[in-house]
């Protein structure tokens, strides 16, 4: 009898659920030509695009963070590949082109290449039966692809490396079998002229750009992690290929592998750091390597907590320290001179989790509903935000009010800008579970801490959500299901990959008669500012401030001269584009965003001479145009 109660209030809960997916529809995609490629140092690391995001994390620090102002008012905009799901967030190249990997098999293309608008560029050859391996296959599903700054495109995948034109033109492609490297990369890296990575199976190994030519590799001490994890019963079944399926799981939690994760790298001295297992399955390690003129060298190996290697470190702006998320659930900086924890606090994370760095020296983790932001030289907790309170949605109806409470999830990394961070957040019905109910729940055969095993938490409404340096929550925009990665274009566009794990859980654990919620939404999905006109507006506002070095802006780190230019140059670009784009959807009369246009001449040419307040004052000019 209990059981037939139980199972009836789960049914109720998603008769409850509000099905939000309804309310999104494609918008009609423009086509227009795209923007001219740049060649300026953004500070993202030798080699990357002059783009406000050319890799995973954005930059070689892995610090997902981009200098660009965002708009908080912002509404979703466009879908794709609705029924692949992503573990790896889109990456953009310099002409403002989306590029986003899958993971299927025979009869798909695994690269695609998007307009800022959701229309299709180019993709990569469809597989072909029984030689999936020799084309651009599954193994894309956790490797971003990263650009280079003439807009060339590098994707690694199952055994392989390839470099693209930004046309689709293969340039050329090096199989890591060759060089006795038996496991895939997660998502390479450029380190001056070479891009590299850290294999699955315990090498970091470097490739030339231009010809793809192998340069040098690096054995790590160390084993394979923990063993694989259980499945879900249906988990992804229709968003990879049923090779990548435990596969992927497995690298989540860093599992049966020796690393699985995206490296980061100190842009100021070079030095290279894995994250991988240690010698015994039980040890997780930090590892820093340094590329000398002898070759790759092992600098040092730091012990961390339980094994597994499923975050990818994030180094501070001054290049002091670098943080991570162990095996145990605890947020480590180490020293990136000496290899030495200086800090280490109990976060309950997930260890999959990769972390924020921004450049006021903040750093940004989180757990199931708690945003975390610490001092990343001390280790100080400087606040910490409950989702719970202050975004999961108070007006559930009937037994959903009842039987369970609000609850809030976080889903998917923290994307920082100049003012806001952003991430996707899951409003749930949270349902504590009896001890009786505690032995059947599947979460409890896996053996992390940050996942819950007292409860279980039913997805009732997905949103992109923005915050404050403090915590704030300041918007929170509708959104089609769990998120994975965010990333950002110049123009106040915001690009969104799904992967919706707890509502592929949720669903596939509820019984096929009683299901009641629509299968998870996954895809690419575009954001874009809801009013172009405003967006520009705020971004000039922010631009008047950066250019001051306003004591307001605690996130402007002492940029150099160069970076502190192109940052400033670029914004103006976006600012371009998204007047062009309130035109587009009359916003804004054309001949007035043609007046607007041309007045930013004279502010671009001071910003160029060095001459930034004489530019602050201009821009203020500009501003009285609107």
């Amino acid at each position: 009898m209990k059981n037939t109660i139980w199972l009836l209030l789960i049914i109720s809960l998603f008769w409850s659920c509000d099905n939000y997916q309804d309310q999104f529809v494609n918008k009609e995609k423009i086509k227009l030509p795209p923007s001219s490629i740049s060649n300026r140092n953004l500070d993202a690391g030798d080699n990357y695009a002059s783009s406000p995001w050319p890799t995973a994390h954005r930059d070689v620090r892995n610090s997902d963070y981009t200098p660009f102002y965002t708009t908080a008012d912002i509404e979703f905009s466009w879908i794709d590949l609705k029924y692949a799901g992503f573990f790896i967030g889109p990456t953009i190249g310099p002409e403002g082109n989306v590029y986003l990997p899958t993971g299927y098999g025979a009869g798909y293309s695994n690269l695609t290449c998007f307009d800022r608008y959701g229309n299709k560029l180019w993709e990569s050859e469809k597989l072909e039966k029984g030689k999936e391996l020799e084309g651009v296959d599954w193994g894309c599903e956790i490797n971003a692809p990263i650009i280079d700054k003439d807009g060339n495109v590098y994707q690694a995948d199952w055994n392989q490396i390839w470099s693209f034109t930004n046309t689709g033109k293969l340039r050329w492609v090096s199989n890591l079998r060759d060089f006795d490297i038996e496991g895939m990369f997660i998502t390479p890296f450029f380190l001056k002229n070479y891009i590299g990575g850290s294999s699955t199976d315990g090498y970091l190994a470097f490739f030339d750009v231009n010809t793809g030519e192998f340069f040098d590799k690096l054995k790590l001490p160390g084993t394979k992690g923990p063993k694989s994890l259980p499945m879900f019963d249906g988990l992804w079944e229709t968003q990879m290929a049923p090779e990548m399926r435990q596969f992927a799981w497995d690298a989540v939690f860093g599992c049966n592998m020796q690393c699985s994760n995206t490296p980061a790298v100190n842009p100021e001295t070079g030095r290279v750091f894995v994250v991988a297992n240690g010698n015994t399955e039980d040890e997780g390690v930090i590892h820093g390597v340094d590329l000398t003129p002898d070759g790759l060298k092992l600098a040092f190996t730091t012990s961390t907590g339980f094994g597994g290697s499923g975050t990818s470190p994030s180094i501070t702006f001054d290049g002091k320290i670098v943080v991570l998320t162990d095996g145990d659930g605890y947020f480590n900086g180490v020293d990136t001179e000496t290899g030495k924890i200086v800090w280490s606090n109990d976060t309950k994370s997930v260890n999959g989790v990769s972390s924020t760095t921004a450049p006021n020296g903040m750093a940004i983790n989180y757990s199931t509903n708690l945003v975390t932001a610490y001092d990343a030289l001390t280790g100080e907790l400087l606040w910490k935000t409950d989702l719970d309170k202050v975004v999961a949605d108070k007006d559930m109806k009937g037994l959903v009010a009842r039987k369970s409470t609000p609850s809030a999830v976080a889903a998917s990394n923290v994307m920082a800008t100049p003012d806001k961070i952003w991430m996707i957040v899951l409003s749930c019905a949270k349902m504590e579970l009896s001890e009786k109910q505690k032995e059947k729940n599947n979460m409890t055969k896996i053996p992390v801490r940050g996942i819950p095993k007292d409860s279980v938490r039913i997805p009732q409404r997905y949103y992109l959500c923005s915050f404050d340096y403090n915590g704030n929550l300041l918007s929170k925009t509708p959104a089609p299901g769990d998120g994975a990665m965010i990333t950002a274009g110049l123009d106040g566009r915001i690009y969104v990959s799904g992967l919706s794990v707890v509502s592929d859980i949720v669903y596939n654990q509820t019984p096929a008669l009683f299901r009641t919620t629509p299968k998870p939404t996954t895809g690419i999905w575009g954001f874009e500012p809801r009013s172009f006109k405003q967006q520009a507006k705020e971004a000039l506002g922010y631009l008047v401030k950066y250019c001051r070095k306003d004591a307001s802006l605690e996130n402007i780190r002492e940029l150099s001269e160069i970076h502190r230019k192109n940052i400033a140059l670029e914004q103006l670009n976006g600012i371009r584009v998204s007047l062009n784009e309130a035109v587009i959807r009359k916003e804004l009369a054309e001949n007035k965003a043609e007046e607007i246009i041309e007045q930013l001449s004279q502010p671009s040419q001071l910003i160029e001479a060095g001459e930034y307040i004489e530019a602050a004052s201009e821009i203020e000019k500009v501003l009285g145009l609107f």
